[in-house]
């Protein structure tokens, strides 16, 4: 180090004019003191890059045990979906069962209704038949009655 300050000291009075001689020494030094050697600035880019080292493989670690959360939690998830779909397989299956019954209990109801409308066609028909037949009777008692009194009429004439 004192190589080098002479060295400077030397140089930079070659170079410009000097004034004061101390004060020429003293600028010498602080950059002296300022100045890093190899040693020094090797071991403090050793140190830099272990720490770098240290920082990268713990950042590795920790992307690693992010990426296994992430991995369980899209297990997780793909459970969830299996069980939801289970779900929605047997929830698809029960509606179409109620629906199956549902269409059953409709076809029932149509036979009925369809039933219910031949025997109110037959009940309408049976009225029919006992109108027509209280209309001939009428009728005929009408007319009966009607021979009875013109017999009676001409009965008491003669």
């Amino acid at each position: 180090m004192d190589f080098l300050i002479e060295s400077l000291e030397h140089e930079l009075s070659d170079a410009f004019e000097v004034k004061n001689r101390d004060s020429l020494h003293r600028c010498v030094l602080m950059l002296a003191n300022n100045m890093v050697t190899k040693a020094e600035y090797s071991q403090e880019t050793a140190r830099m890059h272990e720490d770098f080292r240290a920082l990268l493989t713990e950042m590795h670690a920790r992307f690693d045990a992010v990426d296994k959360h992430f991995d369980a939690v899209n297990q997780r998830f793909e459970e969830r979906n299996q069980r939801f779909e289970a779900l929605q397989t047997q929830m698809d299956k029960h509606f179409e069962a109620v629906n199956q019954r549902f269409e059953e209990q409709n076809q029932r109801f149509e036979a009925l209704q369809t039933q219910m409308d031949r025997r109110f066609e037959e009940q309408n028909k049976r009225f029919d038949d006992m109108n027509d037949r209280f209309t001939h009777m009428f009728r005929f008692m009408s007319l009966g009655f009607t021979l009875l009194a013109v017999l009676i009429t001409v009965l008491n004439f003669l």
